[in-house]
């Protein structure tokens, strides 16, 4: 399995860059950071749910809800502001939003985004997102959940270390990381090399159809390269 460290022991190995001076570990971890979100908008643009995470928000007998103001804030200012959003947390794609059976904790009320608050009132049960503020087409008593894929820059880029953790599930493409830092490191010096970019590729396409199989017990065939 490829650790944070493993992924900049590899995009080091890849720049072959003596100087530390250079590259130093800050250029590194920012260089890491971008390749990292760019990993992650690919997964997410292929299967949101693999990144997900579900959170109850109370909503109080209310309609609307602002989610920069909840116990534990998915949007607005990050932190140290008080209240603020803890790295990683931040809300970056919301998927659903549902009321959840108490007896069974399943799905219980659905409801539906639509791209206008006056479509809310066309929709039986449906939701709109208006900047941090999240509205209802009814009052719900106690609580929804949302399901939403948060911006993952809790993951530190930094070595070396103790600290080293797995970035996510997407263990066998955790390669495209650093081939993304790098593609970010050459365009530095205006200088993309093809074969890299053909690795890319490749792995890109073999990354979609393992997490189109994923989720439906389909073939998976997955070359670990870390």
């Amino acid at each position: 399995m490829a650790t944070t460290d493993v992924i900049i022991q590899t995009f080091r190995s890849y720049v072959d860059e003596p100087d530390q001076t250079f590259l130093t570990d800050n250029i590194v971890d920012g260089l890491l950071n971008i390749a990292y979100q760019e990993f992650r908008d690919l997964v997410t643009d292929t299967d949101p749910n693999v990144l997900s995470r579900q959170v109850a928000v109370n909503m109080s007998s209310q309609a609307i809800v602002d989610l920069s103001a909840i116990a534990v804030p998915i949007m607005g200012p990050p932190a140290p502001a008080a209240g603020g959003v803890a790295a990683g947390d931040r809300l970056v794609r919301l998927l659903s939003v549902f009321v959840e059976d108490g007896v069974t904790g399943s799905p219980a009320t659905m409801f539906t985004g639509v791209g206008s608050l006056q479509a809310l009132v066309s929709e039986d049960a449906s939701y709109y997102l208006e900047g941090t503020r999240l509205h209802l087409s009814r009052v719900v008593a106690n609580s929804v959940q949302l399901l939403y894929v948060p911006d993952g820059t809790d993951i530190s880029w930094t070595p070396p270390g103790s600290n080293a953790v797995i970035p996510d599930e997407v263990v066998p493409f955790h390669d495209l990381i650093p081939l993304y830092a790098m593609r970010q490191y050459q365009m530095m010096d205006s200088a993309i090399n093809q074969p890299m970019m053909i690795q890319i590729e490749a792995r890109e396409r073999s990354l979609r159809n393992y997490l189109n199989a994923r989720a439906i017990g389909g073939p998976q065939y997955v070359e670990d390269t870390l």
